[in-house]
């Protein structure tokens, strides 16, 4: 299987779990989400949004291609937010309005 299917599987797979689960912390808001981008490290993304929730993690090697995979989430009220890492960089972010549509979705 070339590397891309299984990175971009991984992505997938990643932001499901995240969508499925729950997380707790500190308050976010739409303009946090907006900071976080592409190629931020985890630290850099915490920085912003405050800790977050570990919600699934993994890591795969084939030959001399090798990638961790980890789903962030934060929660507030209004607001749940997932972060998608692959070797420590962000690589995908999901928002959702409780009660309403998804915004952000593999950006």
């Amino acid at each position: 299987m070339p590397a891309r299917q299984v990175m971009t599987g991984l992505v997938l797979s990643a932001l499901l779990a995240a969508m499925l689960a729950g997380c707790s912390g500190r308050s976010v808001t739409m303009e946090d989400f907006a900071k976080v981008e592409n190629g931020m490290t985890l630290a850099q993304v915490e920085g912003i949004l405050g800790k977050g929730k570990l919600q699934t993690g993994g890591a795969v090697a084939f030959g001399n291609f090798g990638a961790s995979t980890m789903v962030y989430t934060w929660e507030s009220d209004q607001l749940s937010m997932s972060v998608v890492f692959v070797n420590d960089k962000v690589v995908a972010k999901e928002a959702a309005v409780k009660g309403a549509a998804k915004e952000g979705a593999g950006k």
